[in-house]
């Protein structure tokens, strides 16, 4: 009996594994939803009353929901996930799965409470979508802007063929490419339907779109903004990668001086660590966010994620990043909520960790809400070892009941093999063939995948036919 309980739980984990980590900036394309029943921050995090629904990347980026106070950690899906909104009783998400083209940022919903194999295929993917009324409006780029019913009722149905395109909660605004193949394109505005088509003029980038203004950009000359029907334009900075946060603020980087303006002129932050490493200019590839009147910003003085609100009143350092490394952000920054007292984060530097945070801005203290458990760090070039208490039947030892998982939920090929106590296993990197990283290079995605799953299932039986009472899982990462 003594043996058998030995059995039935790990003694213990030699823990050492090489896995490659790939170090690769990240993003999801979003936009901001315009049907005030959505709760939506374009994000991995979005709260719901003293509920947060985030993705877990110690747990293959499946979506989870967790009070505001650390209690009730609950599994909603078992898949990589991203762009997560509430939708009444729905929450809607999209699929990340680096493996398979055809799924990749495939939007899916599942209701509150439901099992985790209850996920809706809405058979369509997009670089960004607006929930309005009953329907989800949608890009493709270099294709067009569609609609599809929010219950995936009715198939998508085109509104119009664009080069790119966004959608308001009263217009749909898209590009045509330039006849000459020119890097300018030209701009419409339509109904949602696609009716009464306007041209609205040509610009190099459309930097931002609100529900009443069009921020563009003209190269070697600045960035102006107008009106949805083309009138009242008007120049706002000499700076035409600037970024707009709002209707009344924009981040301007301009011969070396970092500034938040209020686009009236009235008044200026000087943040001279925000914006140092823009990589793109759009909504996405920033990492500067607004979110009521607090401005979130990576600040490169300090190599951490900081807060000021718009008064200047107040600024606040929430976390530091392990990596030294300042230009592994994820520059997406969108991953923060602010309600009362409390901030509530994801850190989302590539380089460390990617888990849920409760910041208390009167106490200055961060909780790590999720993962509870402590994770594994290792070392590279070294072997898993799993010690059981009894001989075991070699015949369940395998892939199916061994493997190992990345923070996406991808299976990493590694080597299973039984030791000669025939009491033990070693899991190690299989470098034979494609890596993991290989496929992974094919395009830029979110990724969790410095967090990895070693999980062996409860059919791994002994020699005299016991199994394990439950599915171990160790949750590991590398140095």
């Amino acid at each position: 009996m003594k043996a058998l309980k030995n059995f039935k739980s790990l003694l213990s984990f030699l823990i050492c594994y090489m896995l490659l980590v790939t170090l690769l900036p990240t993003g999801a394309l979003a936009a901001a939803n315009s049907d005030s029943k959505v709760i939506n921050n374009n994000s991995l995090l979005v709260k719901e009353g003293e509920w947060l629904y985030y993705r877990n990347s110690s747990d293959g980026g499946s979506i989870y929901k967790i009070k505001t106070d650390g209690t009730e950690n609950t599994k909603i899906n078992d898949v990589s996930s991203s762009n997560i909104s509430v939708y009444g009783d729905w929450i809607y998400f999209k699929v990340i799965d680096p493996k398979d083209d055809s799924k990749n940022y495939e939007m899916f919903r599942i209701k509150k409470g439901a099992s985790q194999g209850d996920a809706q295929d809405l058979k369509f993917s997009s670089n960004n979508e607006v929930f309005i009324g009953d329907y989800i409006y949608y890009v493709k780029n270099n294709d067009g802007i569609y609609k599809i019913k929010a219950d995936g009722s009715e198939k998508s149905q085109k509104i119009v063929d664009c080069k790119h395109g966004g959608i308001r909660k009263n217009y749909i605004f898209y590009s045509k490419p330039d006849a000459n193949g020119g890097a300018v394109e030209t701009y419409f505005i339509s109904n949602l339907d696609g009716k009464n088509q306007t041209e609205v003029g040509s610009a190099n980038d459309i930097v931002k779109f609100t529900d009443n203004w069009i921020y563009y950009g003209i190269y070697k000359d600045g960035l102006y903004k107008m009106k949805i029907d083309g009138s009242e334009k008007s120049k706002i900075s000499n700076d035409c990668f600037a970024y707009v946060l709002n209707d009344q603020w924009i981040h301007d980087y301009n011969n070396g001086t970092s500034l938040f303006k209020n686009i009236d002129g009235s008044k200026d932050i000087k943040e001279s660590g925000a914006g140092s490493f823009k990589m793109y200019t759009g909504d996405v590839w920033t990492g500067i966010n607004m979110v009521d009147n607090w401005i979130y910003f990576h600040d490169s003085n300090y190599n951490c994620l900081s807060m000021v609100n718009t008064d200047s009143s107040q600024k606040i350092k929430l976390y530091k990043p392990i990596s030294k490394d300042s230009f592994r952000y994820d520059l997406n920054l969108m991953s923060c909520l602010k309600d009362g007292d409390y901030v509530y984060y994801i850190n989302d530097f590539n380089d460390s960790e990617k888990f849920l945070y409760k910041y208390d801005i009167n106490s200055g203290n961060s909780q790590r809400l999720s993962p509870s458990e402590d994770i594994q760090k290792v070392s590279e070039n070294k072997k898993w070892i799993v010690k059981f208490g009894k001989e075991l039947d070699e015949s369940t030892i395998n892939s199916k009941n061994i493997i190992v998982t990345d923070g996406d939920n991808q299976i990493v090929k590694v080597n299973i093999a039984l030791n000669s106590d025939k009491k033990s296993i070693t899991v190690s990197k299989d470098n034979t063939g494609k890596t993991d990283s290989d496929i992974w290079q094919k395009q830029r995605i979110l990724e969790g995948r410095q967090i990895y799953n070693l999980k062996i299932s409860k059919d791994v039986k002994s020699k005299d036919g016991k199994e394990l009472n439950k599915n171990i899982v160790k949750i590991f990462e590398v140095n």
